[in-house]
């Protein structure tokens, strides 16, 4: 139960009501998040029923929404930021993978990190790899096929060397 003080009278609040106020700020999240990434959705199938971003949103966005809320450092907001930069349900309309690129991930997702040090391309790309390798959440099929296996090669070259 949780307290509600009014007028020096407390009341308590019933669980349902704070679930439903937790589950309300998880839905506006969730709103304000697709709303700012839904220009960049990609309609797979024109003649297909389902809007732009559907796939998107019902299988792979609350699970990065959930790995967003955990990041504390810039190398794993890197590694997240080209997750997205690559996924295959988001076209980026010619913007390129750089540090304003990151930051705009950063704004989107309200990712609490400073963002002070920068890596390269390639860093992300493995930060990124080790991300969709040890996350029980987020299915390797956000990236296109050609994408995941060269991530797979390049993350199986460094293990050999």
């Amino acid at each position: 139960m949780r307290l509600v003080e009014e007028s020096n009278t407390k009341h308590e609040l019933p669980q349902t009501q704070t679930s439903c106020s937790l589950y309300q700020k998880c839905n506006d999240i969730f709103f304000l998040i697709d709303s700012e990434l839904y220009p960049f959705y990609v309609l797979f199938e024109q003649n297909s029923l389902s809007e732009k971003g559907h796939v998107f949103r019902k299988i792979y966005l609350s699970p990065l929404i959930s790995y967003a809320a955990t990041i504390n450092d810039d190398y794993s907001l890197y590694g997240f930021a080209y997750l997205i930069f690559k996924s295959q349900f988001l076209n980026w309309k010619g913007l390129k993978f750089d540090q304003r690129f990151v930051a705009k991930i950063k704004s989107i997702f309200a990712i609490n990190c400073q963002n002070k040090v920068r890596y390269p391309e390639s860093k992300a790309q493995c930060k990124a790899w080790r991300i969709l390798a040890k996350s029980q959440f987020i299915p390797m099929e956000l990236l296109a096929k050609e994408e995941i296996e060269l991530l797979n090669f390049k993350f199986r070259e460094k293990r050999l060397k």
